[in-house]
């Protein structure tokens, strides 16, 4: 029973780490809302400069360049079919920002994969390795939606050159227990280059409120990170902006948010 409780907290903290420390903005304790260049909006006035809702359009891979096979369904039995339903269509190599640390620094030639949920279910944090002939890769992932398909980069950031698969492990696999949501009854929420707002719709005061967005390319989502944007507590009618440094016009998609009542 002891293990057992180790065991789920060790996954709880880890699950929890990935969506905090995926870049965006994160503050800690009274300074969360007192950053420099935020604007916290009275009333149910608009933000200027507001363009777009939730929903991006394009790609987070500036001067990125991958060389790659042509993409398949792997059969059952295949190293490339994780799960029943999760299948990885690509695998890789990558050059340009090195997005899975929100530090975008470059790398070169890693080895990165395409993978594609096919199933109806959400999963909230997928981690899992790939042997080759060349070598071993791991791979974290947070949200990944039904139906979504999505590029993540290798942990180690190694070098990949078309070595062949050999096996695969999936070693942490999370669904969401609860569909996650934008939350439109209470939440109004719409951004412009590096600030996101959100309006509280509702009559009652909304705690712990944060947004959740992913980058995307022309293929789907790009990156297994999920960045954090905290907004703490806003009161009902009221509207608070806050930076979000990868959020871009075109390039990212807000895909969930939370709050306490």
């Amino acid at each position: 029973m002891k293990r057992d409780l180790l065991i789920a907290l060790a996954l709880f903290i880890t699950v929890a780490a990935v969506f905090s420390g995926c870049g965006g903005v994160s503050h800690g304790g009274d300074d969360e809302s007192t950053l420099p260049g935020e604007t916290t909006l009275q009333g149910g006035t608009t933000a200027p400069g507001e363009t777009q809702t939730p929903g991006g359009t394009t790609a987070r891979t500036d001067d990125a360049t991958v060389s790659s096979a042509t993409a398949y369904t792997p059969d059952p039995g295949d190293p490339l079919r994780l799960t029943d339903d999760i299948f990885i269509t690509e695998v890789f190599s990558y050059s340009g920002a090195y997005v899975e640390d929100g530090q975008d620094e470059q790398c070169d030639n890693i080895c990165a994969v395409r993978l594609r949920n096919d199933s109806a279910t959400h999963y909230e944090y997928l981690r899992f390795t790939l042997e080759t002939t060349g070598g071993s890769y791991s791979f974290t992932v947070s949200t990944l939606f039904a139906g979504a398909e999505l590029t993540v980069l290798c942990n180690e950031r190694s070098a990949y050159t078309s070595s062949e698969v050999v096996s695969s492990e999936v070693d942490v696999v999370v669904p969401w227990e609860t569909a996650p949501s934008v939350h439109t009854e209470s939440l109004e929420i719409t951004y412009t280059d590096g600030f996101v707002n959100v309006r509280n719709k509702t009559e009652a005061q909304l705690s712990d409120v944060y947004v959740y967005y992913k980058a995307k390319d022309d293929r789907g989502w790009f990156g297994g990170i999920t960045y954090r944007v905290p907004f703490g507590d806003i009161p009902a009618g009221e509207i608070v902006q806050q930076r979000a440094e990868h959020l871009k016009l075109g390039t990212t998609e807000i895909v969930f948010a939370t709050y306490a009542d």
